[in-house]
């Protein structure tokens, strides 16, 4: 499973995320947003793509298409909040953040999206590994 995973990430890399087809789309966001997350939770997952809040959003909706409200509706939330910050690179990580979420929602988020962390682990193995 997860050589298929790196190969939809190289794809993308290589030659841009309109080289892939649907399938590809959700595998590259599920599995990217996983490992960001494993590595660095909520905040390392946005550090690791900012600017490019829409990729939460995306999230969001293949979340909702998998039937995942919860999910869906935290990423939402995500997503209205990173897109409140400012366009500017002054300053650190944490300070724009504290700027942009000064009520920690966040952390909170970060707490709910955890709850369903293994169960995209089984719904990317679901996508590339059919009824296995």
């Amino acid at each position: 499973m997860i050589d298929a995973c790196h190969a939809v990430l190289e794809t993308e890399a290589r030659s841009g995320r309109g080289a892939l087809d649907e399938k590809s789309t959700v595998i590259f966001h599920i599995y990217r947003f996983l490992c960001e997350y494993e590595n660095g939770g909520l905040g390392g997952f946005l550090y690791n793509i900012s600017p490019e809040w829409d990729d939460v959003a995306a999230l969001g909706g293949i979340a909702s298409d998998l039937g995942r409200a919860e999910l869906a509706q935290a990423l939402e939330r995500v997503h209205a909040i990173m897109k409140r910050g400012h366009d500017g690179d002054s300053g650190t990580w944490e300070e724009w953040l504290e700027a942009t979420d000064p009520e920690y929602e966040l952390e909170e988020l970060d707490e709910e999206i955890s709850d369903s962390f293994g169960m995209l682990w089984d719904e990317l193995g679901e996508l590339i590994l059919p009824g296995e």
